[in-house]
């Protein structure tokens, strides 16, 4: 018997081309809703090298609506607590994270939805990222 959660209804990740991410490069990630009466909490997960500079990241997403009205947003998210040390999961160089992107949301249209995430950091190419992923869960 497998240990899949059946509350996720989507993840995916992007995998960032040499671990250096410009802030020109939009992730999208794509799903389909079907129920607008269920809440729904919305992950995002990064993945660095202990190499990265910074102790936080900031994020812009602009999600898209299936009647393609969008929301834009602004997000901070700290990689280090307030001595330096790394908070997420490390397992040798590599340091994952998994932070909140919207705790408990309604979708209030059935379809398809987008959302794009870019790097919004003073550094025009971020290095040391791996990866960025986002998980969408059904909330009891």
């Amino acid at each position: 018997m497998g240990c899949e959660n059946k509350n996720i209804i989507y993840t995916s990740f992007h995998d960032i081309s040499e671990s250096t991410w410009s802030f020109k490069d939009s992730l999208m990630f794509e799903w389909e809703i079907v129920d607008t009466a269920q809440s729904y909490s919305i992950d995002i997960n990064l993945r660095h090298s202990t190499s990265y500079k910074w102790s936080n990241i900031y994020l812009f997403s602009d999600l898209i609506f299936p009647n393609e009205k969008a929301r834009r947003d602004t997000f901070e998210y700290y990689f280090t607590d307030d001595y330096g040390h790394w908070t997420g999961n490390r397992s040798g160089l590599i340091v994952k994270n998994n932070f909140p992107l919207y705790k408990r949301v309604k979708f209030p249209l059935k379809g398809h939805y987008k959302l794009f995430v870019n790097q919004a950091m003073r550094d025009t190419l971020l290095n040391d990222l791996i990866s960025v992923g986002v998980q969408i869960n059904k909330l009891p």
